[in-house]
């Protein structure tokens, strides 16, 4: 399922393609095209996507996944932003740090209790204990805002 949200910041129609966003945008800051490219209009739109990543968490932006996690750290979704929960069969694995995990768990198979996310990119996730083999977990999380361009202009 795909959700819509149409902005609209005190006008009469909201802003509903690329062409009439980045005319938008000049308007508001009072610029003309000669004052701010289409390039600047981008790199600002960008900047206020990564702070709606940063800050928002709506509804819009949950996402129930099932995932096939292996031994050692397997990389998350391309959409992934923040874990709400994450599930091994019926249980709720508990969110902890790597150093904490590697303390308790070491390198003993077991079913998983606990689980961090490790960044970088892509963001990845370890589990402990580390399972025998592949097991389905069940990653509820925010996924990230996609970015509106004009190549992609209805997010």
């Amino acid at each position: 399922m795909t959700a819509s949200v149409s902005l609209s910041i005190g006008l009469t129609e909201p802003i509903g393609d690329w062409r009439t966003l980045v005319n938008s945008v000049r308007s508001w800051l009072n610029r003309s095209e000669e004052d701010l490219s289409d390039t600047q209009v981008t790199e600002f739109i960008a900047l206020a996507e990564a702070e709606f990543n940063r800050v928002l968490r709506v509804p819009e932006m949950d996402e129930v996944s099932v995932a096939t996690i292996g031994v050692g750290n397997v990389a998350l979704p391309s959409d992934f932003l923040a874990a709400q929960s994450i599930f091994y069969k019926t249980r709720e694995l508990g969110q902890t740090t790597p150093i904490a995990l590697i303390r308790k768990y070491g390198d003993v198979p077991a079913d998983p209790l606990q689980y961090c996310i490790l960044d970088g990119t892509p963001r990845r996730i370890r589990l402990g204990p580390q399972p025998k083999e592949g097991i389905e977990l069940t990653l509820i999380y925010y996924k990230k805002i996609e970015g509106v361009s004009e190549n992609n202009p209805d997010n």
